[in-house]
């Protein structure tokens, strides 16, 4: 917001240098390494339901990859959500697809507007009316940890999947995401402990790219 972001230019010329020596501290100990899952129990995640947001086509193969984990551990979870079509092939019921409207650039952004505005009006509603056990949400931070902090208002438990990086380029937003986030799930090995300093429940879960790397360049030729 805009009061944090104020406050933090103000205090910036004292706090910056206090706050790289913390990080300095931090990142000198020990990586750690991905978290193992407790075993799964299907009976006990009969009938719970799961609403998945993945805003652009990168979010949208990272949860269906979650989605279609979920459905071979727990095959009666109710999964549904705003996504794309491989969230949809994973398995999930679309409420609506949206990665196709994921924009760039300030004119884009504000062209769009009244489309993320219905969005964020319709899952108040969901929230409200239905609610999930649990709403997974998958990076696209401007719009995921909006809807989160509703969902977690309302008594929704809160998960996010890659980390928006406060801690390099908006540490005043870190607030924000504590307030949002019931469980973050991180990408890289050091941000569990930059997070948990901050308040945030963060565990390490390996980053896809290790798991399924992007295939070389083509030649030129």
């Amino acid at each position: 917001g805009v009061v944090p972001f104020v406050l933090h230019v103000l205090v910036a010329p004292v706090a910056t240098p206090i706050a790289r020596r913390r990080l300095r501290r931090l990142l000198a100990e020990p990586a750690e390494g991905p978290e193992t899952p407790p075993p799964v129990d299907p009976a006990a995640w009969a009938g719970k339901s799961l609403f998945v947001v993945a805003g652009e086509p990168s979010g949208d193969r990272l949860a269906a990859r979650v989605v279609g984990e979920i459905r071979r551990q727990a095959p009666d979870v109710r999964i549904r959500g705003y996504a794309g079509p491989a969230v949809a092939a994973a398995g999930a019921v679309l409420d609506r697809s949206i990665v196709e409207h994921a924009v760039v650039g300030f004119t884009a952004v504000v062209a769009t507007l009244p489309t993320w505005w219905r969005l964020c009006a319709e899952a108040l509603a969901i929230f409200r009316e239905d609610p999930p056990d649990v709403l997974l949400t998958i990076d696209f931070p401007g719009l995921n940890l909006r809807l989160a902090r509703w969902a977690r208002r309302a008594g929704i438990r809160t998960v996010h999947l890659v980390a928006p990086q406060t801690w390099a380029w908006a540490p005043w937003r870190t607030g924000r995401l504590r307030r949002a986030v019931s469980l973050l799930l991180v990408t890289f090995p050091f941000e569990p402990r930059v997070f948990r300093a901050a308040g945030v429940h963060a565990a390490y879960v390996g980053h896809p790219l290790f798991e399924a790397p992007l295939p070389p360049p083509s030649s030129p030729d």
